[in-house]
Order: structure tokens, then C-alpha cells, then sequence
């Protein structure tokens, strides 16, 4: 099932903001705390730099939609 949210701009500049304050350390620790791999750090190292690769699109993306006047619909499961 796919829900649906439309975002004013405030929310939407709100959400930018909230991501900058997201912990990818501890989201990377929480990935790796089950993993079998031998170089834990190096497979840390990996989780947060796409993490930040993520967040830096989907905050380039945002920032695009402001500036065009668009609707923001973000489409989750």
C-alpha cells in the first residue's frame, strides 16, 4: 500500500533542515551491528558516505522544487 503526503513549501524547507540533523553514524552502526563481513569499519565508511550521497540529492532535489514553485508529493510505503 503507497501512501501519499503533499508538502507546503515551509514543510518542505523544514524537511531540508531535518535532514542536515539526521545521525548516519548511528544509522551505519545499526546496519553493520548484525553484519558477517571482517572490515567493519570499511563497510561503516561505505553506509555513510551513501547515506550522505542520498540525502544530498534528495536535499538538491527539494531545493530544485522550491525554486520551480512545484508541488512536493513524496510517495512512501
Amino acid at each position: 500500500m503507497f501512501g501519499e503526503n503533499y508538502f507546503s513549501f515551509e514543510e518542505v524547507d523544514n524537511l531540508l533542515k531535518c535532514l542536515k540533523k539526521i545521525d548516519l553514524e548511528g544509522i551505519a552502526d545499526k546496519v553493520i551491528k548484525n553484519s558477517f563481513k571482517e572490515d567493519k569499519y570499511i563497510e561503516k565508511i561505505q553506509i555513510i558516505n551513501s547515506l550522505i550521497n542520498l540525502v544530498q540529492r534528495l536535499e538538491a532535489w527539494l531545493v530544485k522544487a522550491i525554486e520551480l514553485d512545484v508541488i512536493v508529493i513524496i510517495l512512501g510505503i
